[in-house]
C-alpha cells in the first residue's frame, strides 16, 4: 500500500516539475518572439501604445501583462507594414502565451489601469514588454 502511494505522490511531484519547466519555457519562446516582433515592426512605425513602465514591475505583474496583452491587439490592427502576416502570427503565439501566464497570476492592488500609462512609440513598448519578460526569467519567478 505505501509503494503505491510513494509512486503517486512521485508521479504528482514529477507532473508539477514538467508544467513548471513547460511555463518556463513558454517565457522563453516569449521573449523570443519578441524579439522577432520588435525586428518586424521595426522604429519605422508610427504606432503610439499605453506601455507600463518597469517602477512597479513587483507589485502589479498580472495587471501589467494584461496592458501589455490587450495594447498587442492594438498594434496586430494598426500595423499595415509588408509583413503584416508574420506580424499577426507573432502576435496571436504571444496572446496565446500570455493567456496560460495571466491564468496563474494573482490580482494585485493599487495599480494603474492600461490608459494611465503613458502612450509610447511601439519600440519602446515592445522594449519593456521584453524587459519584463526577462526581468521574470531572470528571477526564477515567471509565474507569480
Amino acid at each position: 500500500m505505501r509503494s503505491v502511494f510513494y509512486c503517486c505522490l512521485a508521479l504528482y511531484i514529477m507532473a508539477g516539475i514538467m508544467a513548471m519547466t513547460e511555463r518556463s519555457n513558454c517565457v522563453f519562446e516569449a521573449v523570443r518572439d519578441l524579439l522577432v516582433l520588435k525586428t518586424m515592426v521595426g522604429d519605422q512605425s508610427d504606432i503610439m501604445l499605453y506601455c507600463p513602465d518597469l517602477d512597479n514591475i513587483e507589485i502589479c505583474w498580472r495587471e501589467n501583462l494584461q496592458c501589455f496583452n490587450a495594447e498587442l491587439n492594438v498594434l496586430n490592427v494598426e500595423f499595415d507594414g509588408g509583413s503584416k502576416q508574420k506580424v499577426t502570427q507573432v502576435i496571436e503565439r504571444l496572446k496565446q502565451r500570455f493567456d496560460v501566464h495571466l491564468s496563474y497570476l494573482n490580482i494585485s492592488k493599487g495599480c494603474q489601469h492600461c490608459e494611465a500609462y503613458e502612450e509610447q512609440p511601439v519600440v519602446i513598448f515592445l522594449g519593456n514588454l521584453i524587459a519584463f519578460m526577462q526581468y521574470r526569467i531572470k528571477t526564477g519567478c515567471p509565474l507569480r
